[in-house]
C-alpha cells in the first residue's frame, strides 16, 4: 500500500513537471510571435555628406575621405519551432559587409623640392614654383603649393609650359590649352580651341592662334579671353607684369600694354626676347641686348644697362634679367643690389642650355638636362645712408623739412619741433615750438603728425603745424582719456614764427574737426596743386 502511494505520488510528480515545461514552451512561442508581428523602429543611417573642397588654400589640405553609412545591426529572426528545452534563442549571423572603398583624392603637399637626377628639355619658373617637361612631354612641378600651382591636371602631357604668379599653363599634344593653380583673375580659365603657343604673365595669359594674340586674365573684361586687333602677326611671345610682347614677321619687338590698350614696338632685328614685371629686353642679330622700361618709371633704371656681352638666350624677371652667353654660362644683372647702375647679380657657374626667371626665382638646364635653381638676395635700395646730427636720438619723428637758415627741422609726436645742424662746430639743437601741453601724446595714434613752413616764409614767416589736441568749441565726439571724457580734435594751426622762434601766443586755428575714433590719424601738411 504504502508502495503504491509513493509511485503515485512520484507520477504526478513527473506529470506536474512535464505540464510546467510544455507550458514554458508555449509561452515563451508565443511571445516570440507577438515580437515578430511587431514594428521595431527602424535603424536610418545618415545620409553622408561629401567633404568641403578648401578654395585658395595657401596650404593644401589632403581629402577628406568620404564616410560610409554604418553597417545595419542585424534582427534576431524569430524561432516558430518550440524546442524540446528552453535553450536561450541566438540571432541568426548575418553575412559580413563588405563596403566599397572610396578613392582618395591625391593633394599635392605644400612644398616639393627640385627633381634630382631628372632630365627636363623645357623649364619654366614662377615666383615660388618652377615646373619642367621631361622627354616624354610629362611636366613636373616644385617649390611652393601656394594656390595648387603644383597642381598638374592629370593630363600631364605637354608641347611647352610657362609659369606666372602663383599659376601656371601648358600647351597640351592635341594643341588645347590647360591651366592650373590661382584664378582670382580668371587667369586659369583660358579658351577652348587650338593654339600655337602659350606664354604667361604675372596674373595673365596669352596665346598665338595662327599668329594671332588672344589674352585673358587679369586686366581683361571678366578675365575672358580678347583677341588683340591692333597686334601684328607674332612669334615667340613672353608675357610680364601687364603686358605681353613678340616678334614680327621683320624681327621688331612689338609689346601689348593690358591696362594702356597700347601697342609699341622697337626696330630690330632681334633673335630673342624676354619679359619682367615692367621691363622688356631682346638680344640683337650681333648678340647685344637692349632693354626698356614697359610700364612705369624704375627710380634705379638698373635693368636699362645690361653687360656689354653677347648673350644667345635671355629671359625677365621682376626686376632683373638674365641671359645665356655665347659660351654657354649665365650673367644676370638688375636692381637687386646696391652699386652701380647694372650691376651684375649672382648666378650659378657652368655651361647651361635654356634659362628661365620669375620673381627672384630663377632656374636653368645643363646640357645634360638637369635643372638648376637660385634665388636672387631680396631687393635693396642703392642709395646710401649716411649717418646725420651726430647720433643725436629722435622721439618718434614724423616730419623733416628745411629752415631758412640751412638748419633742418624734425617735428616728433611728442609735441616738440626742434632745429639742428649737421654742419662742423654747430650749436646745438634748438627747440623751435613746444606744445606739449596742448597735443594729447602719444597714446594710440596722437600728438603732433606734420608741419611746414610758409612757402612763401621771406615775407609770410610761419610755421603750419597739424596736432591732435582736445577741442575748446562745443562739438566733437566724447573719448575718454587719461581717465577723463575729452572732446577729441584734429587741428591745423598758424604760429608766427621771429628769430627763429614759434611764438606760441601768436597760434590761430585755421581748421578744426572733430574726430569719431582715438586710432587711424594720420596726413601731412602740403602746400601746392
Amino acid at each position: 500500500m504504502n508502495a503504491k502511494r509513493i509511485t503515485g505520488f512520484a507520477r504526478g510528480l513527473t506529470a506536474l513537471r512535464r505540464g510546467a515545461i510544455y507550458a514554458l514552451i508555449a509561452c515563451t512561442a508565443l511571445a516570440l510571435v507577438l515580437y515578430s508581428c511587431s514594428e521595431p523602429p527602424a535603424l536610418v543611417a545618415p545620409t553622408p555628406q561629401p567633404p568641403t573642397a578648401v578654395v585658395g588654400s595657401a596650404t593644401p589640405v589632403p581629402a577628406t575621405p568620404t564616410p560610409q553609412p554604418p553597417t545595419a545591426v542585424p534582427t534576431a529572426q524569430p524561432q516558430t519551432t518550440p524546442l524540446p528545452t528552453p535553450t536561450p534563442i541566438a540571432p541568426t549571423p548575418q553575412p559580413p559587409t563588405n563596403p566599397t572603398p572610396t578613392p582618395k583624392a591625391i593633394a599635392a603637399p605644400n612644398f616639393l623640392p627640385l627633381p634630382t637626377n631628372t632630365q627636363f628639355t623645357q623649364i619654366t619658373a614662377g615666383k615660388y614654383h618652377a615646373c619642367g617637361l621631361q622627354a616624354d612631354g610629362t611636366a613636373l612641378c616644385w617649390g611652393n603649393n601656394i594656390n595648387g600651382s603644383l597642381n598638374v591636371p592629370a593630363e600631364r602631357t605637354f608641347r611647352r609650359i610657362s609659369a606666372g604668379l602663383n599659376f601656371a599653363c601648358g600647351l597640351r599634344i592635341d594643341y588645347a590649352i590647360a591651366c592650373w593653380g590661382e584664378n582670382d583673375a580668371g587667369q586659369t580659365s583660358p579658351p577652348d580651341g587650338k593654339f600655337d603657343e602659350i606664354a604667361v604673365g604675372r596674373k595673365h595669359a596669352c596665346a598665338l592662334d595662327d599668329g594671332a594674340l588672344i589674352c585673358w586674365g587679369r586686366d581683361f573684361p571678366d578675365g575672358a579671353a580678347v583677341t588683340i586687333q591692333e597686334a601684328p602677326p607674332l612669334s615667340n611671345i613672353q608675357a610680364g607684369g601687364s603686358f605681353t610682347c613678340g616678334l614680327t614677321p621683320d624681327a621688331d619687338m612689338a609689346c601689348w600694354h593690358n591696362g594702356r590698350n597700347e601697342l609699341s614696338i622697337t626696330s630690330g632685328p632681334f633673335v630673342d626676347i624676354a619679359a619682367g614685371l615692367s621691363h622688356a629686353c631682346a638680344i640683337r642679330s650681333n648678340g647685344s641686348v637692349f632693354c626698356s622700361l614697359q610700364k612705369y618709371e624704375d627710380p634705379y633704371k638698373s635693368i636699362s644697362y645690361p653687360p656689354p656681352t653677347k648673350f644667345v638666350q635671355i629671359a625677365g624677371g621682376w626686376h632683373h634679367a638674365c641671359g645665356i652667353t655665347e659660351t654657354s654660362h649665365i650673367e644676370c644683372w638688375g636692381s637687386y643690389v646696391r652699386g652701380a647702375q647694372g650691376e651684375r647679380l649672382s648666378a650659378p657657374e657652368g655651361e647651361f642650355t635654356a634659362i628661365s626667371i620669375g620673381w627672384r626665382n630663377s632656374c636653368a638646364l645643363r646640357p645634360d638636362g638637369r635643372a638648376t635653381c637660385w634665388r636672387q638676395p631680396e631687393f635693396q635700395n642703392p642709395s646710401e645712408l649716411t649717418e646725420a646730427f651726430g647720433g643725436i636720438i629722435f622721439e618718434q619723428p614724423v616730419e623733416l623739412f628745411p629752415l631758412p637758415d640751412g638748419r633742418l627741422a624734425v617735428a616728433e609726436r611728442k609735441g616738440i619741433i626742434t632745429a639742428y645742424s649737421d654742419a662742423p662746430n654747430a650749436a646745438p639743437p634748438k627747440t623751435i615750438l613746444d606744445l606739449t601741453d596742448r597735443t594729447i601724446c602719444c597714446e594710440y595714434d596722437n600728438g603732433i603728425l606734420s608741419a611746414a613752413l610758409d612757402p612763401q616764409f621771406e615775407e609770410f614767416p610761419f610755421l603750419y603745424v597739424y596736432y591732435k589736441t582736445i577741442s575748446n568749441y562745443a562739438y566733437g565726439e566724447d573719448y575718454a582719456h587719461g581717465g577723463h571724457w575729452q572732446e577729441l580734435t584734429a587741428r591745423v594751426s598758424r604760429f608766427r614764427v621771429e628769430r627763429g622762434q614759434a611764438i606760441r601766443g601768436s597760434e590761430l586755428t585755421i581748421l578744426e574737426v572733430a574726430q569719431p575714433n582715438i586710432y587711424h590719424y594720420g596726413g601731412a601738411i602740403r602746400f601746392g596743386a
